[in-house]
């Protein structure tokens, strides 16, 4: 995946490399061919920093952009923009061809429309899925999205699996694996 930040007036070079860390994570999406962060800052201007983020996916392009009174915030707001625009992608793409995306399995169906039966040790089915790194809140943003009753992620901090679990209530509970 290539990465590229561009500043039309000067910034400091923390700046660069913080922009280059954050366009660096979008790369746990699949499909990322290219992705380009154009940064501009104009004290004459009411919010006086943008960000515009350019993303090249297989044969999509997509685009976004922010404005913030730092340069470190409108980067923020563009990456998240970005990622949403990214994820409502994918989530097009996989109901438009009708099934699951490569990291789940389909649940099985009998060849007359009912579930299949559990076996003898009450296991009805099985999926596997990939673990995918991320922070505890963009899994819970993920978690949210999803609307599923759990989720399992591999915690980007400590590198540990967990899994969040949905509260009938309202909220979550953290499950965190210890594996070491």
């Amino acid at each position: 995946m290539g990465v590229t930040v561009t500043a039309r007036q000067r910034i400091p070079d923390t700046m660069q490399s913080y922009a280059k860390d954050k366009l660096s994570r979008l790369s746990r999406h699949a499909y990322i061919h290219d992705v380009s962060m154009v940064i501009e800052r104009d004290g004459k201007r009411a919010p006086a920093c943008s960000a515009e983020v350019i993303v090249h996916l297989h044969h999509t392009r997509l685009a976004a952009k922010a404005t913030a009174p730092t340069v470190q915030e409108a980067i923020d707001l563009v990456m998240d923009k970005a990622d949403r625009q990214i994820l409502k992608h994918k989530d097009r793409v996989i109901e438009r061809k009708g099934r699951t995306g490569a990291d789940g399995e389909p649940l099985t169906v009998e060849a007359d429309g009912s579930l299949p039966e559990a076996d003898d040790s009450g296991i009805v089915s099985e999926r596997c899925t990939r673990l995918q790194p991320l922070s505890r809140v963009d899994a819970l943003a993920e978690a949210e999205r999803r609307g599923d009753s759990h989720f399992f992620f591999l915690d980007e901090e400590r590198g540990d699996v967990s899994l969040l679990l949905r509260r009938a209530a309202g909220g979550y509970d953290l499950v965190v694996t210890n594996v070491r």
